[in-house]
């Protein structure tokens, strides 16, 4: 299940004068610093060495927008690294010299973008016993992105029409834990947790079976809305998320 954070303490900075080639640099994550509550769920936070393992043995790509199709550097050609210290989730990028990349330089020299968000596995976790409180102890890292709005997905149930199509299996897995440490999700969470599953799976359906073209829904990300009816959303399996929507009600049954 791929993960996506932005923590308040993140750093990010444009370095390079006169000839010197730019660089971006600073912090994509910060080490024991609580987050807001996850869609009024719960809290996180991230502990030191949680990185280390990925580090030595992923294929990480910088990004900007967590756009796969604008890459800023790769830790495999030596145009990315990334770090752990005693703040955190350091990173050092040589971007390409093409034009979206200036553009996108000249934005955070005037300071119009400023802010990093990194994509992630979780492969180890902490629960308290509530299901309110998260430790991240071991992740698999994907990507660290440079972002013009930072998706941190905070906001509760009850302002939101449907999950964004790259959090629904965070939120789906949010649910269930709590559901099974007693902690009931509300009406309105649990009608989200209908309305975002019925509105990916419309993505699995071909054009002319659609009454009518699903809004996309709320992302701060471009690519993040809902796909084209006839394309289903890439990495997401059909069975897999309707058994996740059975699994959740036959725990809130028992």
């Amino acid at each position: 299940m791929l993960e996506r954070r932005f923590l308040d303490a993140c750093e990010l900075r444009l370095d390079g004068d006169g000839d010197a080639a730019p660089r971006i640099n600073g912090y994509a994550a910060r080490f024991n610093k609580w987050s807001e509550k996850i869609w009024g769920l719960f809290r996180e936070k991230i502990a030191p060495g949680a990185f280390a393992k990925t580090i030595g043995e992923a294929d990480i790509r910088a990004l900007w927008n967590h756009d796969s199709n604008f890459v800023l550097g790769r830790n495999r050609s030596e145009t990315l690294t990334v770090a752990e210290d005693e703040k955190g989730l350091a990173v050092d990028v040589a971007p390409p010299d093409t034009q979206w990349a200036r553009d996108l330089m000249t934005s955070m020299k005037r300071g119009d973008v400023n802010q990093m968000s990194f994509g992630f596995q979780t492969v180890r976790d902490e629960w308290n016993e509530k299901g309110d409180e998260r430790t991240l102890i071991e992740v698999k890292l994907f990507d660290v992105s440079v972002v013009t709005f930072p998706a941190y997905p905070q906001t509760s149930a009850a302002v939101r029409s449907t999950v964004p199509v790259l959090e629904i299996d965070e939120y789906l897995a949010a649910l269930s834990f709590r559901a099974r440490r007693g902690i009931r999700p509300t009406s309105e969470e649990l009608a989200l947790a209908h309305a975002s599953v019925d509105e990916c799976l419309l993505g699995y359906l071909p054009a002319e079976e659609t009454s009518a073209p699903a809004p996309a829904p709320a992302s701060s990300h471009p690519g993040d809305g809902a796909p084209a009816a006839g394309h289903p959303p890439e990495g997401r399996s059909v069975s897999l998320l309707k058994a996740r929507l059975r699994t959740l009600e036959r725990e809130l049954t028992l």
